[in-house]
């Protein structure tokens, strides 16, 4: 008796109710669906089914078998779904949505290297700042911050997380002072980010004490990028992922401020999400690999950036 075979059939019967419309599904013979049951029982030694010349019921064993025969059906399934998927170069087209913040110092450079090493897979890729649902909107995985996420189902997996600083133009601060303690914010303008993203306040903590502030902005928006270009022409204060600000901090056109202060929560967690684990196409486990890969990478380099390690020392 081909066991798995067996409990295939088996578990079709109990899904269908009854032998025939097993047989036809599986496109076998009604009598090979009773003979496999029964090679079954008797293999068992136990009853599966209870029969009359009409119809068949499960009986209590086989109730408990199926429990357990169907994960196993599926499990198996599974390894032959990722087994095959090994033996075939990832194609076709694959569809991500991203953080718009991200675009320029994490996704195009993921981007260009992934598409070397997998030219048969084509991108759609889609930038938004506004929360999304993968499934619904027909995305195949997200490079996404938590706030974006709206269906609880959606699988993510952390790959970075990000530093946020406070940053102003040296024009803005030299038109209305460099604030020296987080109290000092109080008076000046910030270029915030809109309220449903992050909420317009500042927890800094500085020798286990904290210190709670309301940023005041006449300005937000969902685009970081906007913001950013806001600050360096002296419209504010703004607060920025490390990755956005640090070349700008580097050529003096931002200058980071309260530096001797440490954000509360100051890291933004960038997440790479997607429907399901199970059945994966390989042009999605591809993406998500090699972006895990990559990040990592990234962050390897920044532990070796003197820059870097002298921030996080601070």
């Amino acid at each position: 008796m081909d066991y798995i075979n067996a409990l295939r059939v088996f578990c079709c019967a109990v899904e269908s109710g009854s032998f025939t419309k097993a047989a036809d599904a599986l496109g076998i013979t009604t009598a090979a669906v009773s003979r496999t049951i029964s090679n079954l029982e008797k293999h068992l030694d136990t009853r599966l089914f209870n029969r009359t010349t009409r119809n068949i019921s499960i009986t209590e064993a086989g109730s408990i078998f199926f429990d357990g025969c169907s994960k196993i059906i599926l499990d198996i399934d599974l390894l032959e779904h990722t087994a095959s998927q090994q033996t075939i170069a990832p194609s076709g087209v694959l569809r991500i949505a991203s953080h718009s913040s991200i675009v320029r110092n994490r996704l195009a450079p993921l981007i260009s290297e992934f598409s070397k090493q997998f030219p048969k897979i084509k991108l759609d890729i889609h930038t938004t700042d506004r929360p999304i649902d993968l499934v619904s909107e027909g995305y195949d995985v997200g490079l996404v911050f938590p706030y974006m996420i709206t269906n609880d189902s959606t699988i993510t997996k952390s790959l970075e997380r990000i530093p946020l600083t406070i940053t102003a133009s040296s024009q803005y601060l030299n038109a209305h002072g460099t604030p020296e303690s987080p109290e000092d914010l109080k008076t000046h303008k910030f270029i915030a980010i809109s309220p449903y993203i992050r909420k317009p306040r500042i927890t800094f903590v500085r020798n286990s004490q904290t210190c709670n502030i309301e940023t005041p902005y006449d300005i937000s928006s969902n685009n970081a990028d906007f913001n950013l270009s806001l600050v360096i022409q002296g419209g504010g204060i703004g607060i920025f992922p490390d990755f956005m600000s640090r070349e700008e901090i580097r050529s003096g056109k931002l200058v980071e401020i309260l530096t001797d202060f440490e954000i509360e929560n100051g890291e933004i967690d960038l997440r790479i999400a997607y429907s399901s684990r199970s059945f994966l196409p390989a042009k999605t486990r591809a993406f998500i690999d090699f972006s895990s890969t990559y990040i990592e990478g990234i962050a390897l380099t920044k532990r070796s950036d003197p820059d870097s390690r002298q921030k996080s020392s601070n």
